[in-house]
């Protein structure tokens, strides 16, 4: 990664030749990198990373379940999301955040955006 990079990656498992097994199929882990809460989520073969709270009203999303076709439920209001896009999919008009995943051979990495200095010259 060089200093241009617009992502900062973070190893968050030694996942390494396990892949995603760590994970099991509808599974939702909740863990904290680099000082964020996220979730992780696996549906059949892909495992997704997103805010570890709904957009609608907190809620942790630890406590939701995925379904099928990429989609997490959160239990408090029953909002839906796609885990692949982050787009809501049940009609509120919320966004959940979500972040780019790789697996290496030295494990599993979260991709964060780099923030930009804004300061005055």
């Amino acid at each position: 990664m060089s200093i241009n990079d617009p992502i900062e990656w973070h190893r968050i498992h030694q996942a390494g030749l396990k892949g995603i097994s760590f994970l099991a199929d509808g599974e939702i882990l909740e863990t904290e990198v680099n000082g964020k809460r996220i979730c992780l989520a696996r549906d059949a073969s892909k495992i997704f990373a997103v805010d570890a709270r709904c957009p609608h009203n907190g809620a942790a999303l630890r406590n939701g379940f995925v379904e099928p076709g990429c989609i997490i439920t959160c239990t408090l209001h029953r909002y839906q999301f796609n885990l692949e896009t982050g787009k809501n999919v049940s009609g509120e008009g919320f966004y959940l955040e979500h972040y780019p995943l790789e697996i290496r051979a030295d494990g599993l990495f979260v991709g964060f955006q780099r923030k930009k200095f804004l300061g005055i010259f």
